[in-house]
């Protein structure tokens, strides 16, 4: 049986991100008016509800604090749209945050593969950022307030990767260890999240589990990748400062200019084949990289 959540007793106790339950008084195109049983009703607008969602008055809804402003108590009905860093306060630059440095953070976002962390800055501004299911210490719950440590800044993709462990951790340590054991080899994996420039990836291996990076150039194929789809992965680097691992799903590095692939082609065959071929003969060349470079070889 689920644990009844103490009600306040006035707005001035509510908290971001706190569970209520309201009963809905008025509806217009532009917003809902939820009574909460204070002095002060709650503002629903369109943007933080559910996805084609109707209320109607007389409607018993289960909300969050969203936003607390001077005279108005704003509410969400989807949990995903609870909280945001500019419900917190002014945007922050990335360029104000320090690796290994820590700070004040909030949750704003709970996903499969991590936690959506509101940081702020030591200027009182706010930016957002990504605790990874590998970094994670504990329950965290939507609105909890703890201290949040920047992994990496990554300017160019408007990133900040975090971590609740502290830069000691012996557990992390021993978990890449193990993968670096085992670079160039190709392991399953389960995509996670895509994004403009790669996908975030889960590795799979009988020892450990951890999250890489696979980027766009390294992908195979046309096609984009889908959260969920299972695929494998070479492990091509891993940073055991940041604790990242940089994942291929080619063994062919894309981008190869004709030139190169000539010549490993006439390293590997010898230059008498390559002087059979001519120019738009099609030949199927197998490729595999190992510890020993790239062997290529014909079918």
């Amino acid at each position: 049986k689920k644990a009844s959540i103490p009600r306040p007793e006035s707005v001035d106790q509510l908290k971001l991100g706190q569970e209520l339950e309201g009963v809905v008084v008025r509806t217009t195109p532009e917003m809902t008016l939820i009574d909460l049983g204070f002095k002060s009703r709650g503002l629903l607008p369109p943007a933080k509800m559910m996805a084609k969602s109707e209320v109607h008055v007389g409607d018993r809804l289960q909300v969050w604090v969203s936003e607390l402003r001077n005279t108005s108590l704003i509410l969400a009905s989807d949990p995903k749209k609870v909280l945001s860093v500019k419900s917190l306060g002014p945007a922050a630059s990335l360029k104000d945050y320090e690796i290994n440095t820590w700070y004040p953070g909030v949750v704003l976002r709970l996903s499969p593969f991590g936690a959506f962390v509101a940081i702020r800055s030591t200027s009182g501004k706010w930016a957002e950022g990504l605790v990874k299911t590998n970094q994670i210490q504990g329950n965290l719950e939507l609105g909890a307030e703890f201290r949040i440590r920047v992994l990496d800044v990554d300017l160019a993709r408007r990133r900040i990767d975090l971590s609740m462990r502290s830069s000691e951790s012996s557990t992390i340590s021993a978990r890449f260890a193990t993968l670096q054991k085992l670079k160039n080899e190709i392991f399953p994996a389960r995509v996670i999240s895509v994004e403009e420039t790669g996908a975030e990836v889960e590795l799979r291996h009988p020892q450990t589990s951890v999250l890489g990076w696979l980027s766009n150039e390294l992908q195979k194929g046309s096609k984009p990748l889908k959260p969920g789809e299972e695929i494998e992965v070479l492990i091509v680097d891993i940073d055991m400062e940041k604790y990242t691992v940089s994942l291929s799903e080619t063994q062919v590095p894309k981008g190869i200019r004709d030139q190169d692939f000539a010549s490993l082609l006439a390293d590997e065959l010898g230059e008498d084949a390559i002087d059979m071929l001519r120019e738009g003969d099609e030949v199927q060349v197998v490729a595999n990289i190992s510890q020993r470079g790239l062997d290529l070889s014909l079918v």
